[in-house]
């Protein structure tokens, strides 16, 4: 056992002044790596030696996570912004943390982070090198690797356990499907697979569909039919009310300080919501019934005010005091009756309450009916909910509640805009094909609007679906950074 004496005692609290020091200011680690006697000398140590050596660094700084530092690491040295590190900038790294390298170790040290040996260091590269080998889980991971329906991967050979009727006749299905495979690719036969399917539902066949479908609009442009309005006049009517709408907000947090509010929920939302007013909407008098219920997202309260102000429902001063409706004259934040009784029904603020209200009111409504206390047959329940909000467990609870119940009567619209209050929705996944199987999978029937006729016309010529493959192969971070770059870089 080593024996400390006064010399030691003072480098050792020299280090350990240095690390909280860094730690503290400017976060550049210089951490005092110590050597044992008999270890390799410098230039000549193997990439295990090194990484110890590292992770010795790591452990150093107890402020911080291994993941928190892998991210800091990796955006340090990845100076050309291109998400891959070359030797030279992984070198770089090490000596700036603590770590120098001499001579051949450079070049052994990278070889050992380039897992897949590409020539570069990706980020999950340098992240799962730091880490090691991860523990096995406790649990079977099949379901991560689904092929079918809900059967996990172990499935995947016991096609022949399962009972056939023809079995002659099942290999000459088997042989349709792999031709079809063969000539036109996966994702074509993925399509078709989904078309006899939804056919088969049509016809009565009792089979169970799968929780997503390809990510293009559920109605294709052959099946759009006529728009039954004046389109010209409504979306000039929807431009107006989206620009009210922001103007409201602006012009409000330019009069008083800290008065907040919400631009981006509603503007893309907008159209949805002009041709629910214009189209769908049943009001109190409409015969069947008491009217529809609307739960309107909370954060797009603004385009309410600024419809209401065009159909002369409010006045120009109660829309020009958003959010300071204490004095009787102006208009509160977010949707709730006991604010503005005069104007709104049901309450939708905080997150997850305006699902969890929408289901419990379209099972009053079905409950008033089959007791014959009221008429309810033609009243309909609406909930607007946020891509943000869909994390809420509130949210996933009333879509599971109302799949149990088979609530017909309600219709749930989610606004996918990919954006939170505090930030972007999460970009490592894609969040339509989420939402699709959470409702999927709780029996709702799922109608998925992505993009506009335009884009429709560019699915329409990719006869082989590489398109849409791509697109579903694209996280939803990667797709708002080309769309805020614009330029496909």
């Amino acid at each position: 056992m080593m024996r400390w004496t006064a010399p030691f005692k003072r480098l050792a609290q020299a280090g350990v002044e240095t690390a909280r020091t860094n730690r503290l200011g400017s976060r550049l680690y210089t951490p005092m790596i110590k050597f044992r006697a008999g270890s390799t000398a410098l230039g000549d140590r193997s990439a295990e030696e090194l990484l110890n050596q590292l992770r010795s660094v790591i452990g150093k700084d107890s402020s911080s996570s291994l993941l928190q530092l892998s991210n800091e690491w990796f955006g340090r040295a990845d100076k050309d912004r291109s998400m891959q590190l070359q030797a030279e900038e992984l070198s770089s790294l090490m000596a700036d943390v603590g770590l120098p390298l001499e001579g051949k170790e450079v070049q052994t040290f990278f070889e050992f982070f380039d897992i897949n040996k590409s020539g570069s260091v990706s980020y999950t590269e340098f992240t799962a090198t730091l880490r090691g080998e991860m523990p096995q889980f406790a649990a079977s991971l099949a379901f991560m690797n689904q092929y079918r329906g809900h059967y996990p991967s172990a499935m995947v050979s016991s096609g022949t356990d399962l009972a056939i009727f023809d079995k002659a006749e099942a290999e000459e299905w088997i042989e349709s499907l792999d031709a079809v495979i063969q000539h036109h690719g996966p994702t074509r036969t993925r399509f078709m697979l989904h078309e006899l399917m939804d056919e088969a539902v049509r016809k009565g066949v009792k089979v169970s569909p799968p929780i997503t479908t390809p990510m293009i609009n559920s109605i294709p442009t052959s099946a759009e039919p006529s728009y039954p309005g004046d389109l010209a006049m409504e979306r000039r009517v929807s431009n107006l009310v989206r620009w009210n709408a922001a103007v409201m907000v602006s012009d409000g947090n330019k009069r008083a300080m800290g008065v907040g509010g919400h631009i981006g929920t509603f503007a893309s939302i907008c159209d949805v919501w002009e041709v629910g007013m214009n189209h769908f909407f049943r009001g109190k008098a409409y015969g069947g019934g008491q009217g529809d219920q609307i739960y309107m997202q909370g954060h797009a309260s603004p385009g309410a005010y600024a419809r209401a102000y065009l159909e002369g429902r409010l006045s120009l001063e109660r829309i020009m005091n958003f959010r300071q409706e204490v004095g009787g004259k102006g208009v509160s934040s977010y949707p709730h009756p006991r604010l503005m009784p005069d104007f709104w029904e049901n309450p939708t603020v905080s997150m997850g309450i305006g699902p969890l209200c929408a289901v419990t009111q379209a099972r009053f409504f079905r409950y008033l009916h089959l007791r014959g206390m009221a008429d309810t047959s033609a009243s309909r329940v609406w909930c607007f909910i946020g891509d943000g909000e869909m994390d809420e467990p509130e949210s996933i609870y009333a879509i599971a509640r109302a799949g149990y119940e088979r609530l017909n009567n309600l219709i749930m619209i989610v606004n996918c805009n990919y954006q939170r209050l505090d930030g972007p929705v999460r970009g490592n996944s894609k969040v339509i094909q989420e939402f699709e199987g959470v409702f999927r999978g709780a029996g709702f029937d799922c109608i998925k609007l992505i993009w506009g006729s335009e884009w429709n016309k560019l699915v329409d010529k990719d006869p082989d679906g590489r398109f849409i493959e791509v697109l579903e192969r694209t996280p939803d971070g990667d797709c708002q950074r080309y769309a805020a770059k614009q330029d496909g870089a």
